[in-house]
C-alpha cells in the first residue's frame, strides 16, 4: 500500500494554508501515522527539500498555491514509482483548473482516505535556463506553464507585493507591470521555424490557464503530447489595457496579435535579460536563453473523483 505525504504551505492563500493544515491534521487524526504522513513547509524550496526524501512507491500531495505546486514537483525522483496530487489553496491554482477537484479539503481528505480517485499520467515541460553574466544554468521542471517577459514580471510583483487575494491579486499586479512594460526582444527556434521579434508575452505552456485564470494557452491540454507557445506582439499600453482582459473569458484567439503554435523542443534567445516564471514561481529576473522539451506522460498525478 502506498504512503501519502501532504505537503502544506501554511502561507499559501494569504494564510489559509494554516487552517488547512489543521484541518488535514484533524482528519487524519485517526489514521496510520506510518502511512499518512503530514508535513509543513517552513521557507521557500522547503517542499522541494521535503520531496527528495520521500519514500519510493508513494503518492505525494501539494497542498498551496502554483509555487508549492511547481516546488514539490521539481523534488519529485521522476525515476521513482512517485504519484502527484494537487490540494489547491493558493491564489492563483492554474495547474488544478486542468484536473478535477473540489474546494472542500475535507471532502478531498476524505477521497484520499477511501482511495476514491483515478491515476492518470500528463506530460511536463523540461526547462534549461543560461542567465546573463553567469556560466551556470537553472535546470527546472514545470507542469502548468513558462512565462518570459510581462507575465513572469506580473508574477514577480504578485510574489513580492501581494495585497489581495486570487484573481483580484494577479489584475491588481497586471496594472502594475503596464507601468513599467518591457518587451521581450527575442528569437525563437521552434521545430522547423524561426521567428524572432520584440513580443509583449511569451507563454509555454502545458496548461491553457496562467496568472491566476487568463487563457493564455488556450488550446493547450496536459496530456496530448504536445506544448503550446503563445506570443503577443508588441502593443502601447492601451491597447495592452484593452487586449489582455479577452484572456480571462478566453477570447484570446480572437485577437489578431496573438500567435499560436505547437512544439516538442524550443529554443529562445533574449537580447537581453529579463524574467522568467515557472508554473507562477520566478526563477530569475536575467534570463538570456531558455531551452524547454516535453517530457511525455512524465508523471502520474491524482484526479480525485
Amino acid at each position: 500500500m502506498k504512503k501519502i505525504y501532504f505537503i502544506v504551505n501554511p502561507k499559501a492563500g494569504k494564510g489559509k494554508g494554516e487552517s488547512t493544515y489543521e484541518i488535514i491534521k484533524n482528519e487524519l487524526n485517526e489514521c496510520d501515522p506510518n502511512r499518512f504522513i503530514l508535513y509543513r513547509t517552513e521557507n521557500p524550496h522547503h517542499a522541494t527539500t521535503i520531496t527528495k526524501n520521500i519514500d519510493d512507491n508513494s503518492i505525494v500531495f501539494a497542498v498551496g498555491g502554483d509555487g508549492t505546486v511547481n516546488e514539490v514537483l521539481n523534488g519529485i525522483d521522476l525515476n521513482k514509482d512517485i504519484v502527484f496530487g494537487v490540494l489547491p489553496i493558493g491564489s492563483g491554482n492554474d495547474f488544478a483548473k486542468n484536473v478535477k477537484t473540489s474546494t472542500s479539503i475535507k471532502d478531498l481528505v476524505n477521497k484520499i482516505k477511501m482511495d476514491s480517485y483515478n491515476i492518470r499520467q500528463v506530460d511536463l515541460g523540461n526547462a534549461l535556463i543560461s542567465e546573463e553574466g553567469s556560466d551556470a544554468e537553472i535546470h527546472t521542471k514545470f507542469i502548468n506553464a513558462l512565462g518570459i517577459g510581462f507575465d513572469a514580471y506580473v508574477a514577480f510583483l504578485n510574489q513580492n507585493s501581494k495585497v489581495f487575494n486570487g484573481l483580484i491579486s494577479y489584475i491588481f499586479a497586471v496594472f502594475k507591470a503596464v507601468s513599467k512594460v518591457k518587451f521581450v526582444d527575442a528569437e525563437f527556434e521552434i521545430e522547423n521555424e524561426t521567428i524572432s521579434g520584440e513580443k509583449l508575452i511569451v507563454t509555454l505552456g502545458n496548461g491553457h490557464c496562467s496568472g491566476g485564470g487568463f487563457y493564455l494557452n488556450p488550446g493547450a491540454v496536459i496530456d496530448d503530447g504536445i506544448l503550446n507557445l503563445t506570443t503577443i506582439e508588441k502593443i502601447g499600453k492601451l491597447r495592452i489595457l484593452k487586449e489582455l482582459p479577452k484572456a480571462l473569458f478566453n477570447k484570446l484567439e480572437t485577437i489578431d496579435i496573438a500567435k499560436m503554435y505547437k512544439f516538442e523542443q524550443i529554443d529562445i534567445r533574449l537580447k537581453s535579460g529579463n524574467f522568467v516564471h515557472t508554473d507562477g514561481e520566478v526563477v530569475t529576473a536575467n534570463a538570456t536563453r531558455i531551452k524547454v522539451n516535453i517530457i511525455k506522460s512524465g508523471i502520474k498525478i491524482i484526479n480525485l473523483l
